[in-house]
Parts: C-alpha cells; structure tokens; sequence
C-alpha cells in the first residue's frame, strides 16, 4: 500500500479467516482459496480480512491501493 502524494510503503496481506491464520491466495505456498457457487448475471461478494503488519517506520497520512481479483 502506498502513501498517497508520498513514497513510503505499508506492507499488508490478505487472510480467509478474521483471526489471520489462513493466507488468502491460490492455494499454492500454503495459502488457502475462497470457493463459492455464483451463478451467471449475478452479484458476487465474499469477505475477505486485510491486515498491516505491525511496526512499520513509515510517515502518518492517507494510504491507498488497488486490489484486483481474477477467477
């Protein structure tokens, strides 16, 4: 995540579960997928848990990133 108007960087991941014990990802790596029945024309949402690592010597101020998701 980068900080808008800035350079510094705030490492983050992406976990399946709130307690952040299941890396979300591909499967591969020991990362876990989200499966779910969609059906076509249809909305579609999940719930997956960010989480910024703790202790990070970064500037104060707004962060931002773009996250996309391919299936």
């Amino acid at each position: 995540m980068r900080q808008d108007g800035g350079s510094d960087v705030l490492a983050y991941n992406f976990y399946a579960d709130p307690g952040g014990s299941s890396v979300w990802g591909d499967g591969t790596g020991g990362t876990v997928t989200r499966s779910q029945r969609v059906q076509k024309n249809q909305p579609w949402s999940t719930t997956i848990y960010g989480v910024i690592a703790p202790g990070q010597d970064v500037a104060p101020g707004s962060y931002s990133d773009t996250i996309t998701i391919n299936f």
